[in-house]
């Protein structure tokens, strides 16, 4: 038996082990920024507007969620073909 180490195990197997300190640090501000976006939304949100107004942008509003966007491509199905609700409501 060698006493040598296996040159790959010696070797880094992923993208994260390469990463520098920084990076890491960046990569986690990054994610906890998301985090606290999506399940702070409201809030977040809250504080985009008024620091838009601050400078003078009044009229931003947030992307709608795909949910958001999906009960109004329904409801404008429902405008354009009103026979619809009744196929539906069985």
């Amino acid at each position: 038996m060698s006493s040598t180490p296996d040159p790959a195990l010696a070797q880094p197997t992923t993208a994260k082990v390469n990463k520098t300190r920084a990076q890491h640090i960046n990569d986690s501000y990054t994610e906890a920024n998301t985090v606290l976006r999506e399940r702070y939304a409201d809030e977040f949100n809250t504080a985009r507007k008024e620091y838009l107004a601050k400078v003078g942008i009044t009229d931003w509003s947030p992307r709608l969620t795909d949910e958001e966007k999906a009960a109004a491509e329904i409801a404008d199905l429902l405008r354009k073909f009103p026979d619809l609700v009744e196929k539906f409501r069985a």
